[in-house]
């Protein structure tokens, strides 16, 4: 009998050792009728009317890792030109020149017969043609000099150069020897909207080989871009004289056989040419390559206006899978890559004239973007339910300025989008940028006053559009001096992510509480700010952002890519929430992993979806999104302690929210142990929560990044009346509706 008793009480130790350590499955939840609740009560006072969803940044279009985003997978399809767009911050001027601050010039040259576009002072609005610019010049400035006399012009005037140039090879693609692969601006197939195409002339000795290559992590990340299923191929094709072929190939790169292979003989007329396949992607994870080879010397042929992609019932430009994905998570907003270095035209443009546009960084970084239209994203936004958020190019022209308005007018009225955002350029505060952004408050409030103005002016109020300037968060006075000189700026949009760093040996426990960190005062500092300027506030984009710290990647992506972090990024959302801002925008859609930034190695940030699949996985973060915008409905308030340790709240984020007839519930934990918790609701009439769903996982440091580890579970509720009881698992997020 001894023996019995003291195995009973070894038992009992071990259960509550388990609990204590944090590592009880959230599958084992039950209640016990002597445990005792932790009890709650919802405020009947309203702290945030409607707030919307959270939004999520679509982000980059590439053609290597999850951000594969077009129904035509290829890049720069028309072979056309590429777009050059600086902006000139003028430090000294002359009768006849004008400089760049230090440290900001290209190549000697590289300017020449480039437009410059004068943006503030007293000439703004006059143009001009660089005759010479100069990396080097007066001083050590970068200088430019006009080939006519140069308007009035004064120290800290923004000018703006702009270059069209046709680049060999043609951006995106590859060739194999630039002498026999090039670009012909006088040819282009009937009727194409584009001005030039590609010309192959293989001689004797080299053939001419023209490449796109796809999926070009699969190596590391697995196939982003399956081919499985129903594809098409085209193009447009002439040859020089008759007799002559033209090989193609469509395969991944891993021995197996191509999905597509054919032989055409093209004609001295040009002809389009498509063909219809069947995808069944087997083998190992590797890159993929479509190749167009000619090899019969002493004939050119020329093609134009390629398409490739799988066939969908769905009309769109992009991906049914990313469209599904979207339509699963319900965004408030989508937010579209910034634009920068792009023109008005080219924002506007169809797939096969578009060009690409140059995205110059810090440090002479560049990089030829071919990136997904504006009316690509308005189309997206309507099959989702989303509205726009548009990143205005401080690189504008008023012309274009005056052409963004117009075009809003009659493609984003009131009837089609509840609301619209637009946000003067991206990050203008961050130096990164520097080469098209605005670093400097006073002309950058200029220029963002300026532009909303010539919006607003051809706009005619056929659209609800809110005008945000963004600033940075980790500083609140600079933010504000940057919103403060604009004038007619509805609000400021921040960027507030969390979890920067992560040491190598960090124990489990520790790297979770600094997950957890509560906002160091910075959100409500800027928050306060933009209330008593009875102003909006905003975030452009929120996420984890742990690209310092030397952790190795096998201890830093199970936490950044873990159960916990879903948790952890529903908190932070919360929070952003309590102090306002609206709408949140997660960022982003979809991206596989980035380069740290104090260790060589990759971390699995910034995408909520690891891959679109099919099947798509998410990632906990975009777990803990789409469940957040299944409850946040109606008005926001807040949930109190009715008998409770000041200790116990501490670790507790919560928030109710009340539609026309019903509450809901999102509550995150960071306690190591689960909660039991009660909350009672107001006797208003309005149905309370029936059913939770649960971030679900064995581990806060699952992974859904080889297999579906971290899923949301829906259970029914207990309910006595107006309360619910539930429990929370270990660093765990529910939410609560109907």
């Amino acid at each position: 009998m001894k023996k019995l008793w003291l195995a009973a009480v070894l038992f009992l130790i071990f259960i509550a050792g388990v609990k204590f350590l944090g590592i009880e499955s959230s599958r084992a939840q039950t209640f016990s009728a002597k445990s005792t609740p932790i009890v709650f009560e919802v405020d009947e006072d309203v702290i945030i009317s409607s707030p919307r969803r959270v939004g999520v940044n679509l982000g980059r279009w590439t053609s290597w890792g999850s951000q594969q985003y077009s129904r035509n997978v290829l890049k720069n399809p028309g072979f056309e030109s590429q777009i050059d767009r600086i902006i000139v911050i003028v430090s000294q001027v002359d009768e006849e020149s004008f400089s760049d601050e230090a440290g900001w010039g290209y190549s000697d040259g590289y300017w020449n017969e480039a437009e410059y576009d004068i943006r503030t002072g007293k000439s703004v609005g006059k143009r001009g043609i660089i005759r010479k610019s100069l990396n080097s010049g007066e001083n050590g400035f970068p200088q430019y000099f006009s080939s006519g006399p140069l308007p009035p012009i004064e120290e800290n005037d923004i000018i703006v150069i702009t270059k069209i140039s046709r680049p060999d090879p043609v951006n995106h693609w590859w060739v194999n020897d630039e002498s026999v692969v090039q670009l012909d601006p006088f040819q282009s197939r009937p009727e194409s909207l584009g001005s030039q195409s590609i010309r192959l002339s293989p001689t004797r000795t080299t053939h001419a080989e023209l490449g796109f290559f796809l999926d070009a992590i699969a190596e590391r990340a697995g196939k982003m871009l399956p081919v499985n299923g129903p594809w098409r191929f085209s193009l447009w094709v002439k040859a020089e004289s008759p007799g002559v072929d033209l090989d193609i190939s469509f395969q991944r790169m891993n021995k197996t056989p191509p999905f597509l292979r054919e032989v055409i003989y093209p004609t001295t007329d040009w002809q389009e040419y498509h063909f219809d396949f069947v995808g069944k992607d087997l083998g190992p994870s590797e890159q993929l390559m479509l190749s167009i080879i000619a090899t019969n010397p002493e004939s050119s042929i020329w093609i134009d206006d390629v398409w490739l992609g799988p066939e969908q019932e769905t009309k769109s430009s992009f991906r049914e899978e990313v469209i599904s994905v979207l339509q699963r998570i319900k965004p408030s907003y989508i937010r579209e890559q910034a634009h920068l270095g792009d023109t008005w035209r080219n924002r506007v443009a169809g797939p096969f004239e578009r060009k690409t546009w140059m995205y110059h960084l810090a440090g002479g970084r560049a990089e030829a973007v071919y990136s997904y239209s504006l009316p690509d994203l308005l189309e997206l936004c309507t099959l989702v339910g989303a509205n726009p958020w548009i990143i205005i190019p401080p690189t504008f022209s008023d012309y274009e300025l005056k052409q963004l308005g117009s075009y809003l007018s009659k493609e984003a009225t009131k009837e089609r989008f509840s609301e619209v955002i637009l946000e003067f350029g991206n990050e203008n505060w961050n130096w990164l940028y520097r080469p098209a952004a605005i670093p400097y408050h006073q002309e950058h409030g200029l220029i963002a006053k300026r532009a909303f103005e010539l919006i607003s002016s051809t706009e005619g109020g056929k659209t609800n559009i809110r005008y945000f300037v963004n600033g940075q968060y980790s500083i609140p006075k600079d933010s504000l001096q940057f919103f403060d000189s604009t004038s007619n700026a509805d609000g400021l949009a921040i960027a507030p992510y969390f979890f920067h760093s992560l040491k190598k040996g960090t124990p489990d426990e520790e790297a979770l509480n600094f997950l957890f960190k509560n906002d160091p005062g910075l959100l409500q500092e800027i928050s306060d700010e933009i209330y008593v300027r009875d102003k909006a506030l905003a975030v452009y984009e929120i996420n984890l952002h742990t690209t310092k710290g030397d952790a190795k990647a096998y201890e830093r992506d199970r936490i950044v890519a873990g159960a916990a972090s879903g948790s952890a990024l529903a908190k932070k959302i919360l929070e952003c929430m309590f102090a306002g801002a609206d709408p949140i925008m997660v960022y982003s859609l979809a991206q596989h992993d980035s380069t740290t930034w104090e260790i060589d190695g990759f971390v699995k940030l910034w995408g909520i979806v690891r891959d679109f699949g099919p099947p798509s996985l998410f990632r906990p973060t975009g777990l803990a999104v789409t469940m957040l915008n299944d409850i946040v409905k109606g008005d926001m308030h807040r949930i109190l302690p009715a008998k409770l340790p000041p200790f116990d709240a501490e670790k507790l984020t919560m928030a109710a929210f009340r539609s026309s007839n019903q509450w809901t519930v999102a509550v995150v934990s960071e306690n190591n142990v689960p909660q039991e918790i009660e909350i009672h609701f107001p006797d208003d009439g309005n149905a309370i929560p029936k059913t939770m769903q649960i971030l679900d996982t064995k581990s806060p440091f699952d992974t859904n990044e080889d297999k579906e580890n971290v899923t949301v579970k829906r259970k029914e509720l207990e309910i006595e009346g107006r309360l619910v009881r539930f429990v929370v698992p270990p660093w765990g997020f529910v939410t609560l509706g109907g």
